[in-house]
């Protein structure tokens, strides 16, 4: 078995979009579900293919980020190299999270399974996979020191973007009108924060597991200790994010794609927003606003447009 591409099916680059693994929702969303409904067993191919990744995602981080050999990354898409870096225009992959939403998908798997010791190989590869998400982002993450607020970016909320306004201007005698454009380059939209926000809680939960099942053959005491630092240290890196690595609400109870408001647009819509409602186990958040228990719904900001949605 194999892990199924953006189609589902392996024709290779003669399918649509040339038979890539889209990392921003679609391979996500072919294992939704599947450890509630008992076949978790499914997630085998996955393994292999995120290790995979996340192997070859350290030549992308180093040379696009300057990270160290430890950090791995993966953008939008890759294709049968796996190649992490930008494999199109930046409005559809310029998204360093997306790789390590694919990986949680292996955490997520370790969920509905019986932790034992027969499951110390998963558990290893799972913890792997997982410490180079974080060596990354405490790399890639950098403070702003006007505000001492913690940012990913720039880059995108996968296949989003915003209207930017100019108001009329006068310069000498000549005016120019007032006109839009759209944009998509941000620090610290919804669909980081979320991630993130996963990987804090994940990789701390994975670490006690490790701890508490494997021998020190599989799971040495210098790697013990330095897990621990880790998992304290991507907590607060989640914290010091914008919200506390919680989407934004606007003044009229809006979530917002991005930290600040501004306006959705464009037909291919991530209502990475929706996270926000979700309190299960790994995408519990570090936090919650007070009016997230409202019995009220939660609105998200996003285009008319009922094209793509994704619901990361």
């Amino acid at each position: 078995a194999s892990v199924p591409n953006l189609q589902a099916w392996g024709d290779g680059p003669v399918s649509a979009w040339s038979g890539d693994y889209h990392l921003n929702v679609n391979l996500q969303m072919m294992y939704w579900g599947t450890g509630t409904v008992g076949l978790a067993a499914t997630h085998r191919p996955l393994v292999p293919f995120v290790k995979s990744l996340s192997r070859v995602g350290r030549v992308a981080a180093q040379r696009m980020y300057n990270c160290s050999a430890d950090s791995w990354v993966a953008h939008g898409n890759t294709d049968h190299t796996l190649d992490g870096s930008l494999r199109a225009e930046s409005y559809w992959v310029f998204c360093a999270t997306c790789g390590v939403w694919a990986a949680l998908q292996l955490f997520e798997n370790l969920l509905y399974s019986r932790l034992d010791s027969t499951r110390a190989a998963d558990i290893v590869d799972t913890l792997s996979v997982l410490r180079g998400a974080v060596r990354f982002f405490q790399e890639y993450t950098f403070v702003d020191p006007s505000s001492g607020i913690r940012h990913t970016g720039p880059g995108t909320s996968p296949e989003n973007s915003y209207l930017v306004f100019r108001n009329v201007t006068s310069v000498g005698n000549e005016t120019f009108p007032a006109f839009s454009w759209t944009q998509h380059l941000a620090l610290s939209p919804a669909f980081d924060l979320s991630l993130i926000r996963q990987l804090a809680n994940a990789f701390p939960l994975l670490r006690q597991w490790a701890d508490d099942l494997l021998d020190q053959s599989d799971y040495p005491s210098t790697t013990r200790d330095a897990d621990k630092l880790m998992a304290l240290d991507i907590v607060k890196i989640a914290v010091d994010l914008p919200f506390r690595a919680q989407p934004a609400i606007g003044d009229n109870g809006v979530i917002l794609e991005y930290p600040t408001p501004l306006g959705s647009c464009g037909r291919h819509v991530q209502v990475s927003q929706s996270i926000l409602t979700k309190k299960g186990r790994a995408s519990a958040p570090v936090c919650f606003p007070d009016n997230a228990n409202s019995t009220s719904p939660l609105m998200v900001e996003e285009s008319p447009d009922t094209g793509h949605r994704h619901f990361s």
